[in-house]
């Protein structure tokens, strides 16, 4: 329930935003659109200044998860494996608040797909429709020191709650995406 909370509060935050078709913080890019069938889709790039194999690690193991996207993160990196994170270092995993998916087919440094469990404070309705969103996330080595990254998930049901839901998924993707960024220009100006 405080997930969906605070999702709530996020909504009435960035309810304007919505009207803008790009949004850009520092480096990660909004580029997320509406398909032809009418789903929505939440697409994320960002260019990182780092090589491939650095980037892969980021997302492939624990100590990269926990470099940039959580406190705490425990990945079986299998198809069919498990990656479950938690934003409260100090929190039991598996306890409230655990957000838990299920890597559901990746091919090495180039892409990886994710699907995740939509946890007990979203509401039931909501996880009743569709419980599940996935994500897939490419990887391509740009050269010079630099790796693009695009993440696009789907699985965004209809109406009010869902769009209360895939806006807090937008902004908070976009925010994430941008500490991927910062991860590796921090490294640089050390």
């Amino acid at each position: 329930m405080l997930l969906f909370r605070i999702l709530s509060t996020c909504f009435v935050v960035i309810t304007m935003l919505l009207a803008i078709p790009s949004l850009t913080y520092a480096q990660a890019n909004d580029q997320s659109f509406t398909a032809v069938s009418g789903e929505k889709m939440i697409r994320i790039a960002v260019v990182v200044p780092a090589d491939l194999e650095t980037v892969w690690k980021s997302f492939s193991t624990q100590s990269g998860l926990e470099s940039w996207m959580v406190a705490q993160a425990k990945i079986n990196f299998t198809r069919g494996g498990n990656l479950w994170t938690h934003s409260n270092p100090e929190a039991k995993m598996g306890s409230e608040g655990t957000v838990k998916s299920i890597i559901v087919s990746y091919l090495p440094h180039e892409m990886i797909c994710f699907e995740t469990i939509l946890p007990e404070s979203i509401p039931k309705r909501i996880r009743k429709d569709n419980d599940r969103i996935q994500e897939v996330i490419r990887f391509r080595y740009l050269g010079n020191g630099r790796t693009e990254v695009v993440s696009t998930s789907i699985g965004y049901g209809n109406g009010k709650e869902w769009e209360e839901l895939y806006t807090a998924f937008r902004v908070g993707s976009l925010q994430t995406y941008n500490k991927l960024h910062e991860l590796f220009t921090e490294e640089i100006n050390d």
